[in-house]
């Protein structure tokens, strides 16, 4: 699995995860994260999530294909996109994004998986350093793949 990790639930935010076990945790910072982990001893590795209201999007593809979504925010973070992908799960669809920065010595991954539930969007983030993404890219797809925005 990459790591240890246990469930989470927020009742009420209203959503799930497997969260890293023994990683520091961080509530809401207004407009950054409603929740964060961060690794003790690696600080460029952390798990987010966030959520902003929506008025009328219903799905994550209001925002465009899983490809052009990816393409823009490639270009806002200044990133090179590495995958593109969209699942559906509950009625839910998800888009999952993998960033990389810089080169294999000082770079680093980014996870960012977006969706919308419950007149909100959703997202979780996951980075680490280029050097451990081959430990940290299962670890972070199980987390990505566990979390789920309603309870």
């Amino acid at each position: 699995m990459g790591g240890l990790l246990e469930p989470f639930k927020d009742i009420n935010k209203g959503f799930q995860l497997l969260r890293p076990r023994g990683w520091n945790q961080f509530d809401a910072a207004p407009g950054e994260y409603d929740i964060k982990w961060e690794d003790l001893v690696e600080k460029s590795e952390m798990v987010m999530v966030g959520t902003k209201e929506v008025q009328t999007a219903k799905s994550v593809s209001a925002l465009g294909s899983v490809e052009e979504l990816g393409a823009k925010l490639a270009q806002k973070k200044k990133a090179e996109l590495v995958s593109a992908e969209k699942r559906e799960e509950d009625g839910i669809l998800f888009y999952k994004f993998v960033f990389k920065q810089g080169d294999a010595k000082l770079g680093a991954r980014e996870v960012f998986q977006l969706c919308v539930n419950k007149g909100r969007l959703w997202s979780v983030t996951a980075t680490t350093s280029e050097k451990r993404w081959a430990k940290r890219e299962k670890f972070y797809d199980n987390v990505m793949m566990s979390f789920i925005p309603k309870l």
